[in-house]
């Protein structure tokens, strides 16, 4: 995969993510991810506008991770519903459901708390630019 912008790359990658969400849809963003901080980490300097365009990206993925987040929430609440369960150490399939909603929901809050300081960070560093020469 060849090396795009990191707001038009990752945004893609995990919009299709979402829509689709198959392991390797999720594998393909993570993949896209490791590359692009790679390469970030092989650039030489740095410009305001590529600040920018990351704070962009980070924001996005914070704002997708969050939708994948919820589908992942509401299949769990599925499962709650259903009779043949079981728990693979002998305890209480559903406990472990209950659980599991609950670890979501803090993962939730912690992407909207990670989403606004990615969008402020975007923010901030949008006002940021060359000196004019001269």
């Amino acid at each position: 995969m060849a090396y795009q912008k990191p707001s038009r790359a990752l945004g893609q990658l995990v919009c299709r993510s979402v829509r689709g969400v198959d392991g390797e849809a999720l594998k393909s963003a993570v993949r896209a991810l490791d590359s692009a901080a790679d390469e970030r980490a092989r650039a030489q300097g740095v410009e305001p506008g590529d600040l920018y365009r990351w704070g962009g990206a980070l924001s996005t993925l914070t704002d997708r991770l969050d939708a994948v987040s919820a589908m992942v929430a509401a299949e769990v609440g599925r499962l709650e519903g259903e009779a043949a369960l079981r728990d693979d150490t002998g305890g209480d399939p559903w406990q472990r459901l209950r659980d599991a909603r609950g670890q979501l929901e803090e993962l939730r809050a912690a992407l909207t708390a990670a989403n606004g300081a990615a969008r402020r960070f975007h923010s901030s560093v949008g006002h940021v630019g060359r000196a004019l020469a001269g």
